[in-house]
């Protein structure tokens, strides 16, 4: 847990660099699997990593860890899968999607929306499922 409290406080420190610079809807790409897409993203949850793996890290229970991890990364994945889907069919598209890695595949900027709404609905159903495996090893381990 050590590790993922550097990983967030690194986080943090990144985010709170790259937006003091302007640079809020920057790509936060090192930063993803702690839910920060954009720069401002970081801020805010690499503070909330770094409070949270301070807290679980003293319970010291790694099954409890990951069923948070997941239950966050539910959560996140599920607000991913409404943004895209609203984007989909919003009438003024906030993202520049010639920009976005699945453009270079699909030469199609509704294929892009459609496949980041996709990807965020797979990751939903993985991340619920982990966070029903590891919830079922914490209550079982007390």
């Amino acid at each position: 847990m050590l590790i993922v409290l550097a990983y967030s406080v690194l986080c943090l420190v990144s985010g709170l660099w790259h937006t003091r610079k302007g640079n809020y809807h920057g790509e936060a790409f090192p930063f993803h699997p702690l839910g920060a897409y954009v720069w401002a993203d970081a801020v805010v949850f690499g503070l909330f990593w770094t409070v949270s793996t301070i807290v679980l890290y003293k319970i010291g229970d790694w099954n409890l860890f990951w069923a948070y991890y997941f239950v966050f990364s539910a959560v996140r994945y599920l607000g991913e899968t409404i943004y895209w889907f609203n984007e989909q069919f919003a009438g003024k598209k906030l993202e520049d999607t010639k920009k976005k890695w699945p453009y270079r595949f699909f030469k199609d900027e509704k294929v892009v929306r459609f496949t980041y709404q996709t990807i965020a609905q797979c990751l939903t159903v993985v991340s619920v499922i982990l966070a029903i495996y590891f919830a079922h090893r914490w209550v079982a381990s007390l």
